[in-house]
């Protein structure tokens, strides 16, 4: 579901309004980070949804944010 979600947000134009965020304590970050970095294209690919590329990667890990809160 959350690589519907992602290919969907890209369909509509909206990558850029994603946030990078988990449950920590409960589950890591890392675990999210290498899933959307290695997981995510091969998925959309086998689905035929639209893959990422690096700075879009990198926009919802972090960049998106910076951009929001103006500290980039």
């Amino acid at each position: 579901i959350l690589a519907w979600n992602i290919a969907m947000a890209k369909e509509y134009k909206v990558l850029d309004r994603i946030l990078f965020g988990t449950d920590y304590p409960v589950t890591k970050q890392k675990q999210y980070v290498d899933w959307l970095r290695n997981s995510y294209n091969p998925i959309a690919e086998k689905n035929a949804y639209p893959t990422l590329n690096q700075q879009e990667i990198d926009g919802i890990l972090g960049g998106n944010a910076a951009q929001l809160l103006k500290i980039s």
